[in-house]
């Protein structure tokens, strides 16, 4: 059997988002492995809301503690009477003076602009160049850096490396791709599995400690023939 571990600040953000029919999942997730990931998803939504709309944040802890979850996106815009668009816009906002939040082919337009007209371009500049209104030019911005406030998946996959030559890898991940993953909902985690990595994982169980001696997620595979003796890789 091997097991995988990694802090719960070990888990990144992997990539945005498609849907498909969830069906029954091949793997285990425990129930304090998936309150770990709501926490840490929770905790970088918060995070993201105190950089960019700071008026929202005590919105997003009422929500929190009535239904024992951070709201996504659509559900903090309701929570606080606006339109999901005019949120993105606020968030736009605030992130349009850090281009590195941009959507990447906005981050290249803001770089083109800036040399040729010598100083930051402004949002219309951007919009015009981008060919939308600056409205939407915005909530375009917003949407890429509240990436978090959106559908999150705790993503699992089998990867090369390690001594035995395989590894389990955890991810957060806005993007879940119709074609090449299966997604699955366990404990109220959207999970998603990349279908080369399901050939690995069938009886996989997601669990999380807090014992001193050790602390993160942990990731067993019952059809791991050998494992490396720290325990992060295996063969099969």
């Amino acid at each position: 059997m091997s097991v995988a571990t990694a802090e719960p600040q070990e888990l990144k953000m992997a990539g945005c988002c498609s849907e498909q029919t969830p069906v029954e999942a091949p793997i285990v997730v425990s129930e304090r492995a998936a309150r770990a990931v709501q926490q840490i998803v929770d905790d970088q939504r918060l995070k993201c809301l105190a950089e960019f709309a700071p008026d929202q944040v005590d919105v997003f802890k009422t929500f929190s503690a009535k239904n024992g979850r951070g709201p996504t996106l659509d559900e903090l815009a309701s929570a606080s009477g606006v339109s999901e668009q005019d949120l993105l816009v606020k968030i736009g906002t605030a992130a349009f003076v850090k281009p590195e939040h941009m959507p990447q082919e906005y981050r290249e337009m803001h770089r083109e602009l800036a040399a040729s007209v010598g100083h930051p371009p402004t949002i219309a500049e951007l919009a015009t160049r981008a060919g939308v209104s600056e409205t939407d030019a915005l909530a375009r911005i917003g949407k890429a850096a509240g990436t978090i406030l959106g559908k999150v998946y705790l993503r699992l996959r089998v990867v090369g490396g390690g001594c035995s030559g395989l590894q389990h890898k955890l991810d957060l991940d806005p993007v879940m791709n119709p074609k090449g993953d299966e997604h699955y909902v366990i404990h109220g985690i959207p999970v998603a599995i990349d279908k080369r990595s399901s050939l690995y994982i069938a009886g996989v169980n997601i669990d999380y400690h807090e014992d001193l001696n050790r602390r993160g997620f942990s990731v067993s595979n019952p059809k791991a023939k050998t494992t490396c003796g720290c325990g992060s890789s295996f063969s099969m």
